[in-house]
C-alpha cells in the first residue's frame, strides 16, 4: 500500500481547530496507518507537493500538525507551493498491483487543467482503468480554519480566501475494487458514524458491477 499526503499550503486549514466544528480530517489521518495495514502487509508513506518525499512511519503524526505544511528550506525548494497530484497517479500506473491512497483537497491550478498538463493527470488514470483496476473517491466535509490560495479571478490573476469554516477533503483510493470497498467500510465504521457527518463516495471502474435487482430497485 502506498499512501500520499498532500503537503500544499491550502491543506493546513484542516489541522487547525475551528471552534464549534467537527474535525474528521485529524481523526482519519490518525487512523489511516491502521486502515492501510488492514489492506497490505507493507505500507509506504509519502508527502507530495512540488515533488514526492518519502515519510517514515515515525513522521506520520506530523501530517496533522500545522508545521507539516510550512516551507522547509528556500522558497524555490518549498514543497507546499504546488499540488502535483499527477505524480502519485503515475506511480499507481507503474505499480498496478498495489493499492494507492491519496489524501488531498483536489485543489488544482488552472495550468494543471489544460493541454499537456491535463494529459499528465488523465493518462495514468485511463491506463489504470484499462488494467481492470478501480478508482474510489471519498469526499468528506470537514472543519477548516485557514487560507485557500490561488483561487482564479474572473479578471485574471488569483486571490486568497480566509473566511471558510467548512471545506471538503478527498481520499482517492486506486487499486482492486475489494480493497477500495474495505477502506470505505473501515472509514464508515470508525469515523463516519454520526448523522451530521457529511461524506460522499464514487466508484469509477471499467468492469461491470453486477448486482441482483428486484422490481422496486
Amino acid at each position: 500500500v502506498f499512501v500520499y499526503f498532500d503537503q500544499s499550503l491550502s491543506m493546513k486549514g484542516y489541522v487547525v481547530e475551528q471552534p464549534g466544528q467537527k474535525n474528521l480530517y485529524v481523526n482519519v489521518i490518525d487512523d489511516l496507518q491502521q486502515i492501510a495495514e488492514n489492506v497490505g502487509s507493507e505500507v509506504y508513506y509519502h508527502a507530495f507537493g512540488r515533488e514526492i518525499i518519502p515519510l517514515s512511519e515515525s513522521k506520520i503524526s506530523q501530517v496533522i500538525k500545522p508545521d507539516f505544511y510550512k516551507c522547509k528550506g528556500s522558497a524555490v525548494a518549498c514543497n507546499n507551493q504546488e499540488s502535483k497530484i499527477e505524480e502519485p497517479f503515475k506511480i499507481a500506473e507503474s505499480l498496478p498491483d498495489a493499492t494507492h491512497i491519496v489524501v488531498t483537497d483536489l485543489f488544482l491550478s488552472d495550468k494543471q487543467l489544460v493541454g499537456g498538463t491535463l494529459k499528465q493527470l488523465t493518462k495514468p488514470l485511463k491506463s489504470i482503468l484499462k488494467d481492470g483496476k478501480s478508482i474510489g473517491i471519498i469526499g468528506v466535509m470537514n472543519s477548516f480554519n485557514g487560507t485557500i490560495f490561488d483561487i482564479p479571478a474572473k479578471e485574471g490573476g488569483t486571490f486568497e480566501y480566509m473566511d471558510s469554516i467548512m471545506r471538503p477533503f478527498y481520499i482517492i483510493v486506486i487499486g482492486d475494487q475489494k480493497n477500495i470497498n474495505l477502506i470505505k467500510k473501515n472509514l464508515e465504521e470508525q469515523h463516519f458514524i454520526d448523522e451530521e457527518d457529511e461524506y460522499k463516495f464514487a466508484l469509477i471502474t471499467s468492469s461491470p458491477v453486477l448486482q441482483k435487482l428486484n422490481q422496486k430497485k
